[in-house]
């Protein structure tokens, strides 16, 4: 059965890979990454982490979700970008660049534990 911890370190893990294998700019492998992480919750973590973990989060979730309308195929639809989407494709290249080692460490410290 997976554990909390081991929970957190799979999906650590997928970030990382995902920050290290995507053809994308920082920003779009920070954005894919992120998706790994926004389901772990502080239940998920050591105590030593959560801290840094909610710092993160808060990084790459500051601004409110925005919903767009759109025309697709002729039919008006309205699309929401979530917080990762309201955020991470404006920030500074150095933010996501932070962010990212943010992600690589504390992926290595889940490892060490």
């Amino acid at each position: 059965m997976e554990t909390d911890r081991d929970y957190a370190r799979k999906q650590f893990h997928l970030a990382v890979y995902t920050l290290a294998t995507h053809p994308g700019s920082i920003k779009e492998r920070l954005m894919e990454a992120a998706c790994y992480l926004v389901m772990v919750q502080p239940r998920h973590l050591p105590l030593a982490l959560r801290d840094d973990v909610s710092r993160l989060m808060t990084t790459l979730t500051k601004s409110p979700s925005k919903t767009k309308t759109a025309v697709r195929g002729g039919t008006v639809t309205c699309e929401s970008t979530g917080s990762l989407g309201a955020t991470i494709p404006y920030m500074r290249n150095a933010t996501a660049v932070k962010a990212a080692k943010a992600i690589c460490a504390i992926e290595a410290r889940l490892k060490a534990l």
